[in-house]
């Protein structure tokens, strides 16, 4: 729900570069897998993007909007009740992924199958958090009023994206480099 002039679509745009972001994940886990050294300073790029601007920003957008759409559409308050508790573990699960990669970068004891159950576990909670979204939300939110996303705006408002924005953000300059954008 990035600054994209139809609310939905950027909505849908987003969770397409999330989508990109763990495929590159899922890639260095299989390294890690397969015995092979996995570029950590990269899984730690795409956690903390999805992190920073996935968890504190993208996803509280959508709780601004799910207020609105629960209130056009109240057969999906069960729903979005459970992607709003779905957005508390991921930041909670991020957190920790985090953690551990520090740890492993600064060289901490950390064994590479925690840091792989880790991983595994934020990339199937996050794919499967992104395909409720776009199966059951996303679709749904046609019925959300100009007025209903002015609302949104105004509770969380318009932010650069920080990676695939118009000026990318210095830090993730390697992570680009890695996308190949």
């Amino acid at each position: 729900m990035a600054a994209f002039d139809d609310p939905v679509s950027g909505w849908h745009s987003e969770h397409a570069y999330f989508g990109r972001l763990l495929d590159l994940l899922q890639d260095e886990l299989g390294r890690l897998r397969r015995g092979r050294k996995a570029n950590y300073e990269v899984m730690l790029d795409v956690v903390e993007y999805l992190h920073v601007y996935g968890d504190r920003y993208h996803h509280a957008r959508e709780e601004a909007a799910f207020s609105f759409l629960a209130f056009h559409r109240p057969d999906l308050r069960e729903r979005l009740n459970r992607l709003s508790e779905e957005h508390i573990a991921l930041a909670w699960v991020g957190e920790r992924l985090l953690d551990e990669l520090n740890d492993v970068i600064e060289g901490f004891a950390s064994t590479l199958d925690d840091l792989q159950a880790l991983t595994g576990t934020y990339l199937i909670l996050y794919r499967e958090h992104i395909a409720n979204e776009e199966a059951e939300i996303v679709s749904a939110a046609d019925v959300l009023t100009e007025e209903d996303w002015n609302s949104v705006s105004q509770a969380m408002p318009p932010r650069p994206d920080p990676l695939f924005g118009v000026t990318p953000d210095r830090r993730y300059q390697e992570l680009l480099k890695t996308l190949e954008l």
